[in-house]
């Protein structure tokens, strides 16, 4: 309804308020959404792609949609060189919105003129995505909460926005990836998040080894 009512002639008053009201909607909308999704994952029920995709695609994708996020706050946003044949096993659409996520955080949760530095590492049976800033950083004692719903930190106190709900999605994406999502802090340094994949032989052997085990059940 606030979208037909802007449609009609307002007043730069009555077009505020309307901004005010759909951008509480799609901010409700998206914590239903991340709800839902964990709701599935806890359930079983979320339908993943399980498929080799292109690493620095997929980043690069996603650094490109921040961009804006990033200049609007002052902060450098740059990109280790990823080599094109570097390839993950998962769900690309999945992995963006992870990587969405961890990055539109070290943005918001960042110190103005900081930097947000994003790389990759490749293993014989894994690649991980690290997100690197320049923020505040996390006490030890908080890092355990981290990925707990709703959990902000005291973050909740601030004018930064959030529901408390993404970094608690994406690690439960990553796991059901086969992969996992970790984190490490240092107060007034910065924040590491870092997204662990399987690669694509690596995923192969699992299912392999998955249906030899079902084939010995039955």
């Amino acid at each position: 309804f606030a979208q037909l009512l802007e449609l009609d002639s307002a007043s730069d008053e009555q077009s505020e308020h309307l901004g005010h009201i759909m951008a509480a909607g799609k901010h409700m909308l998206r914590m239903i959404d991340e709800i839902l999704d964990i709701s599935r994952i806890e359930a079983g029920s979320l339908d993943l792609l399980r498929e080799e995709f292109a690493v620095a695609t997929v980043v690069k994708g996603a650094m490109e949609m921040l961009q804006p996020l990033a200049d609007s706050a002052r902060i450098q946003l740059s990109l280790e060189p990823i080599p094109l044949d570097t390839t993950a096993s998962g769900d690309p659409q999945r992995v963006s919105q992870v990587v969405l996520n961890l990055v539109s955080n070290a943005i918001k949760y960042n110190r103005p003129g900081g930097r947000v530095v994003v790389s990759t590492e490749t293993g014989a049976s894994r690649v991980v995505i690290h997100v690197r800033d320049t923020g505040a950083g996390i006490a030890e004692a908080n890092l355990g909460h981290l990925f707990e719903p709703f959990s902000r930190l005291g973050a909740e106190r601030t004018a930064i926005p959030g529901t408390g709900l993404g970094l608690a999605l994406s690690q439960r994406l990553a796991a059901a990836m086969d992969g996992a999502l970790t984190a490490t802090s240092q107060v007034g340094v910065g924040s590491t998040f870092s997204l662990e994949l399987p690669t694509a032989s690596e995923a192969a052997a699992v299912d392999l080894n998955d249906a030899l085990a079902l084939e010995r059940v039955a």
